[in-house]
């Protein structure tokens, strides 16, 4: 009877602690599903224009492969330029350098290993005239996976804006070609 009783009184217990209303874990958003989310930078510096794109693709195809700073002018210097992880960790850091420079262009390697996500910048920018402006922002690296591998899709592509849509006078044109196939990413 004894026996009985005390089995009865653990499966109430474990019913009732299985019952119990549990918080579910949180979802996290993929970081890739933000990208386009936040602004390109497109404006005037000193009467210079300058255009930091928000989106690159580091995947080695020879097309928007690296993030950079680009400008009217070669004039345009960049002071300080660097990316840093959401924590804070630079990843990537390069100092007094002509727009376009390949000083000044990141490869989305993160320990040497191309890494996926949403990356702060920071640039010191001094335009022809002399004048200095600090700019901060945020960059997307969207690498595709290797042919046969899936990615998971998102739809914010629409103000997603990318080195090749440099109008090639310091400024964007959304309305150029990205020349990117975004199958894995679409």
């Amino acid at each position: 009877m004894m026996y009985r009783i005390t089995f009865f009184l653990s499966l109430i217990f474990l019913v009732s602690a299985c019952g119990e209303d549990e918080t579910p874990p949180e979802i996290v958003p993929s970081p890739v599903a933000a990208c386009c989310e936040n602004d390109a930078f497109d404006a005037s510096v000193g009467g210079n224009s300058i255009f930091i794109p928000n989106v690159f693709t580091p995947d080695n195809d020879g097309l928007n492969d690296l993030f950079l700073i680009m400008a009217d002018s070669d004039e345009v210097i960049i002071l300080d330029f660097k990316v840093k992880t959401a924590i804070g960790t630079t990843v990537f850091s390069a100092q007094n350098f002509p727009a376009f420079a390949d000083a000044g262009k990141w490869d989305g390697t993160v320990n040497g290993t191309v890494t996926k996500g949403i990356f702060n910048y920071e640039a010191e920018v001094q335009a022809a005239d002399g004048s200095v402006l600090l700019l901060e922002g945020k960059i997307c690296s969207l690498p595709c996976p290797p042919a046969g591998e899936t990615e998971p899709t998102f739809a914010a592509l629409d103000n997603c804006l990318f080195s090749t849509q440099h109008d090639g006078q310091g400024g964007a044109d959304e309305n150029l070609p990205s020349f990117e196939e975004l199958e894995c990413l679409e």
